[in-house]
């Protein structure tokens, strides 16, 4: 929100920075001008006073105090904004941070563009002929949390057109409820929306092996899962001052029809591992630190020449050495970890378990104290 108000540059400190995926923050925190104050929960509270700030901004929770920074003497301005439940609720609070700031009018601009913005979102699906009924998130544990029917997510996926299966249910907050109660009612959901952060892509694959029952979902069956992944979006930076980005994208996977040519922000769709390791191959040839057009690397691996010879060098002697070095690596560690598990029969065996990385590295160390 602040950068949206144009006072980015009055932030003195953020506390667990990891989790911040803003560029002009991690700019700041790498020039020094903006401190890492370390875990919200017990931050740098010296190096707080040192920066002498005006105010912290901080997010109020339940039965819980602010420890010793209540008593450093340094006002706090709390800002509940997730706790709202209507999209625009959220938006709404950049007005107290523009008065804060003394931004008001450029608060409202922003306030009036985002209502209009998804205000003419809802409209275009108000009326869609056919509503698909969708589940979100995956359980964790033993629990499954779910959206309330009051929540910020059922709001957004009745304005874009789809039936959220927990609708009826008055709670605003996230319901904890069992795989068998889950799967009672949304077994036959048209689809299914995770919000994940790893550093592996999610499939279909790792979906059935991190937990097996998954793949009797309809969603599942018939390709219709959809995933966030946080660390390579900027979905909760963005959403709360920009719902109207978020309910443009689930338009555009329940009913694409009404937003052509559109490019998914936030919700791909999740792919089958192999379709993923071809991707992630093809990325490789046609990304680098050279940029290289499509029709360019096209045309030397069907063998034709690249407009510039260096291309062709780049492309051939380069990028696909590595390509298949990498794939056929991979593929060999693939192939090596089911024999270790088929002829042990242990579905965790593995090198580090056997002894084989020991080995290994002694093997290494043997070869470099001989030459």
């Amino acid at each position: 929100m602040l950068e949206e108000l144009g006072v980015a540059d009055r932030i003195a400190g953020v506390c667990e920075s990891r989790y911040i995926d803003l560029s002009f923050v991690r700019e700041g925190i790498e020039r020094g001008t903006i401190a890492d104050l370390g875990e919200a929960s017990s931050p740098d509270l010296e190096r707080m006073i040192a920066l002498s700030p005006d105010a912290l901004l901080v997010s109020p929770f339940e039965n819980t105090g602010y420890g010793r920074v209540e008593k450093s003497g340094i006002p706090l301005l709390e800002l509940a904004d997730y706790m709202e439940a209507e999209p625009m609720g959220r938006v709404e609070w950049i007005r107290l941070l523009g008065l804060f700031f003394g931004r008001e009018t450029e608060a409202e601009k922003l306030f009036r563009a985002t209502e209009s913005a998804y205000d003419s979102l809802r409209a275009l699906a108000e009326n869609v002929s056919e509503r698909p009924t969708v589940i979100s998130e995956r359980k964790y544990g033993a629990v499954w949390y779910v959206a309330g029917g009051r929540s910020y997510m059922a709001r957004l996926f009745r304005d874009a057109g789809a039936d959220y299966l927990w609708a009826d249910d008055p709670s605003a907050g996230s319901i904890p409820l069992s795989f068998e109660e889950v799967f009672e009612k949304g077994g036959a959901a048209d689809y299914w929306l995770i919000k994940y952060n790893s550093a592996e892509p999610l499939t279909y694959d790792g979906l059935r092996r991190d937990y097996e029952p998954y793949r009797r979902f309809a969603a599942f069956e018939n390709g219709r899962v959809y995933a966030c992944h946080l660390g390579q979006s900027s979905y909760f930076e963005e959403t709360p001052i920009h719902p109207d980005r978020l309910l443009r994208d689930l338009i555009g996977v329940f009913h694409p029809e009404l937003l052509p040519g559109y490019e998914l922000r936030y919700f791909k769709p999740v792919l089958w591992a192999v379709t993923a390791v071809v991707l992630l191959w093809a990325a490789n040839l046609f990304l680098g630190s050279v940029r290289i057009p499509f029709a360019e690397v096209w045309a030397v691996l069907t063998g034709g020449e690249a407009s510039q010879p260096s291309w062709g060098y780049i492309v051939l002697e380069s990028r696909l050495p590595q390509a298949v070095v990498a794939l056929l690596s991979g593929a060999a560690l693939a192939v090596s970890g089911l024999m270790l598990q088929t002829v042990f029969s242990n579905p965790l065996a593995g090198p580090s378990v056997l002894g084989i990385d020991s080995g290994a590295s002694l093997g290494v160390a043997l070869v470099m104290l001989s030459l």
